[in-house]
């Protein structure tokens, strides 16, 4: 008798332990993920311009072709801040995704400065939810904009970095804004100008927003599949440790 209550005390603690396995998730701590995406500019901000290529322009092509990604290829909800070249404030913007309980928002720009020669990859991040998003973004970029950059042993790594910019400080939800290339390098402005629906043909590697939709769509993919409490932030993705960017 004492062997036979043993062994039923035994098989209720592995039945407990089993449905306690089961009930762990494996990967990713949403159920149904929603996914806001926001392209940058747009309106009366088109954001850096470079002869007649305007940010704001590459911005929105980049965000509709990642949508078409991941409600396709991924059956995740995604939300837009804007679907056309209308002017949006930053309140707008955090405030659409906050509205939409989005698990994550990513802010999309192109990077532009004075010195045409600076090439490179950059993610931003506030809190510390943000930056284990934007590390996933940063790595993925880096890891598919680096080899195919126009000059890849000048692609600068910049990494992350930490910046109080609206849009991820007023977010509810994990945010992060992705700087993938600078439209003011000459060649990256050249391949630029070319549509995402121009560019379907990627195998010559010139397409650099059809590149970008894809490394953001694996950052996205990468970072939801992450275990709950995965703190992230390893450099994974080839550029310098967290936060040691440029």
């Amino acid at each position: 008798m004492a062997k036979q209550m043993l062994l039923a005390g035994a098989l209720v603690v592995f039945g407990a332990f089993l449905l306690f396995s089961v009930g762990l998730p494996t990967a990713g701590a949403v159920a149904d993920p929603r996914v806001c995406l926001d392209p940058g500019h747009g309106g009366s901000a088109p954001g850096a311009v470079n002869g007649l290529l305007e940010e704001a322009d590459i911005n929105l092509d980049v965000a509709q072709a990642l949508e078409f990604r991941l409600v396709h290829d991924a059956s995740l909800a995604v939300v837009m801040t804007r679907t056309d070249d209308f002017t949006k404030s930053t309140r707008d913007r955090y405030e659409f995704c906050n509205s939409q309980n989005a698990t994550l928002m990513v802010s999309i720009h192109t990077n532009s400065v004075a010195d045409d020669s600076i090439d490179g990859t950059l993610a931003i991040y506030f809190h510390k939810d943000d930056r284990i998003l934007a590390q996933e973004l940063y790595d993925a970029m880096w890891a598919k904009l680096q080899p195919t950059a126009p000059d890849p042993l000048n692609f600068v790594p910049f990494g992350l970095k930490k910046d109080a910019l609206g849009v991820v400080l007023k977010s509810e939800m994990p945010a992060a804004v992705a700087e993938p290339v600078f439209m003011s390098h000459p060649i990256e402005a050249e391949r630029l100008g070319q549509t995402v629906s121009e560019c379907s043909d990627n195998s010559n590697n010139l397409c650099r927003r059809a590149q970008i939709v894809e490394a953001l769509y694996e950052g996205i993919i990468n970072y939801l599949a992450l275990p709950p409490g995965d703190e992230g932030g390893n450099g994974r993705g080839g550029g310098p440790p967290p936060g040691r960017g440029r």
